[in-house]
């Protein structure tokens, strides 16, 4: 499956109405308002309506750029230009993705052009409870590959959004999960606690999550068919820091009580785009480098101005240094999250997609070749576009 608008996948995720076939008839029967069997433009644009409501925070009936919280989006939907998008921009918004479904063009949808997948929408097939902290339930969405329900032992990604340890959503690396599950690997984009949402002391709970989310899958490998000796940890930016933190945060209290600390929750390979290490010492994980971590691919963008490359090239160094694999991309034109899916039309995303599977494939991850397609119109980064640091 492929992407869907930013803002509509965020709308149908709240919906809870995309996971599995059972989920989308769901949806289906709430839409139908007329019971007549078909979607109706109206029915469809309708159902979302509730949840405009809930990000319009001071209830003015118009999203700003905080309360839409995705920019290009949000430029996009702002049809007037003036600085908020109302009822009904946000509801043209979402007609683009009622005409992709409407395959015979008689204005409606029957529940089989609705129930069946649009392959412009990667969606996770399940989620899985990691843990409960304060009556909060933290979940993977999870991405499962072909083959999962008579297979026994799968390699498995797991894939951390950034946003500065307070924002950032699990749907920003739906992309990436679509691909490494058609890959053949399980892959989860994992909630974690956020600062002002789940009020907590950051990034400390952000790096015990982290933890727990691979404590879980290795508790439950055989239950979840995960292979806890390919298990790789993923992340951007923020999402970065708590992907290398699990393998070099080692002090007992950068933990909590709810899996066995002998469990481990160091992965055994690492991929990092642009992380973001700008926290106290006892939780930068550059300030912890020892040898024998897992290698380490780290993607950074040469206009970045939030994380200079001089920064990631000392890190690469680092880890040279202590005896450990790294290697690093440097994307001259990319600039903060350049590897981020989510446009579809993003060179950079297929390129560090198409590197990463076959560093994977180098580190006994995974086997075969690449199955990475770069869409019509999107042009592959040349050479000269980008600098390989081994």
């Amino acid at each position: 499956m492929k992407e869907l608008g930013c803002a509509a996948i965020a709308f149908i995720l709240m919906a809870g109405a995309v996971f599995g076939a059972s989920g989308r008839k769901a949806a289906f029967d709430i839409m139908d308002t007329d019971s007549d069997g078909k979607l109706a433009l109206e029915e469809f644009q309708a159902f979302f309506k509730p949840y405009f409501k809930v990000k319009d925070k001071n209830g003015d009936g118009l999203l700003d750029r905080t309360e839409f919280r995705n920019a290009g989006a949000f430029t996009f939907a702002d049809t007037s230009k003036d600085g908020k998008v109302d009822l009904v921009e946000d509801r043209v918004l979402r007609t683009p993705h009622f005409g992709n479904l409407d395959k015979n063009r008689d204005g409606y949808l029957a529940l089989a052009e609705y129930a069946v997948p649009s392959p412009l929408q990667p969606m996770p097939d399940t989620r899985w409870t990691y843990k409960e902290v304060d009556g909060k339930r933290l979940q993977l969405s999870v991405f499962l590959p072909d083959g999962y329900e008579s297979g026994t032992r799968f390699p498995t990604i797991v894939i951390f959004h950034g946003g500065i340890w307070n924002a950032g959503d699990v749907s920003w690396h739906f992309p990436d999960c679509d691909y490494w599950s058609r890959r053949g690997m399980i892959a989860v984009s994992v909630d974690y606690r956020l600062r002002d949402r789940d009020g907590v002391n950051v990034p400390l709970e952000c790096v015990k999550d982290a933890k727990s989310a691979i404590r879980f899958l290795r508790k439950n490998a055989k239950k979840l068919k995960v292979d806890p000796n390919k298990v790789v940890a993923a992340g951007g930016s923020a999402g970065g820091h708590l992907a290398m933190a699990t393998a070099t945060l080692t002090n007992e209290k950068i933990n909590d009580e709810s899996f066995d600390l002998s469990i481990s929750a160091v992965p055994n390979a690492i991929v990092l785009w642009n992380p973001w290490f700008k926290c106290e010492e006892s939780l930068s994980p550059p300030k912890h480098i020892v040898k024998a971590l897992p290698p380490v691919i780290t993607f950074a963008g040469g206009k970045d101005k939030g994380i200079p490359v001089g920064e990631m090239k000392a890190f690469h160094e680092q880890l040279k240094q202590a005896a450990n694999t790294s290697r690093l991309y440097v994307g001259k034109n990319g600039k903060h999250g350049f590897c981020n899916g989510r446009s579809g039309e993003n060179p950079f995303f297929y390129w560090s997609l198409d590197l990463t599977d076959a560093f994977l494939v180098q580190q006994g991850i995974l086997t075969g070749r690449s199955i990475v397609e770069i869409p019509k119109g999107v042009a592959r980064l040349k050479s000269d576009e980008y600098d390989l640091i081994d």
